[in-house]
């Protein structure tokens, strides 16, 4: 049975196209139910109507109450009978009301593995810049399941990059990325049929 997704996504939207491309392709088996963007004016909105993809704008300005936004989310993926949350770059934590709806179903990536560099604030260019910064040898992407905190849940899957004794943020952001292409699909791949429990 394919994985009825909603994604949640705030800015570019390269994770959200290659996923949903993914499935237009036939090599995932989910469904892109919907989209739920924080912004309007931003590349995933315009990603999502090229591709049919329903779109919902809730944020702070929709809903200035955090709970009540949290819950306006929870009522947007029910009417769109989603099982599976996925967060594809979205950059607010996720609160109670989503985490009691769909505990153990809603999935992000973070561009490294070590836990050290996540937490508030901690995505796109900061995460690498961090990585360099501390001397690290390698670094990656992981997915794992979302909780209470920021990029605290158990890991289900990860790929390791090497740091370059050259690289710079650019070109190590560039390489996660492509690395992050291929775990997140083949990690909702393996979800899909059974062969990964959560």
């Amino acid at each position: 049975m394919p994985l009825m997704m909603g994604l949640l996504a705030s800015q570019v939207g390269f994770t959200f196209q290659y996923i949903v491309e993914a499935c237009e392709s036939g090599y995932l088996d989910a469904e892109p139910r919907v989209l739920i963007c924080n912004n309007t004016d931003v590349g995933v909105v315009k990603i999502a109507e090229a591709h049919s993809v329903p779109v919902v704008h809730i944020s702070s300005r929709t809903h200035p109450d955090t709970e009540d936004e949290q819950n306006a989310i929870v009522a947007a993926l029910r009417s769109f009978e989603v099982d599976w949350v996925v967060l594809a770059g979205w950059n607010k934590l996720i609160g109670q009301p989503v985490l009691n709806a769909y505990r153990g179903r809603v999935l992000n990536l973070h561009p490294a593995i070590s836990p050290e560099f996540g937490g508030p604030g901690m995505y796109g260019a900061d995460v690498h810049r961090m990585v360099l910064a501390s001397g690290a040898r390698t670094t990656g992407a992981r997915i794992h399941l979302v909780d209470e905190g920021y990029d605290t849940g158990r890991t289900l899957a990860y790929v390791e990059v090497p740091v370059l004794p050259d690289d710079d943020v650019e070109s190590v952001q560039r390489r996660v990325k492509e690395a992050e292409r291929g775990l997140y699909v083949d990690t909702l791949n393996r979800i899909a049929k059974g062969e990964l429990a959560t």
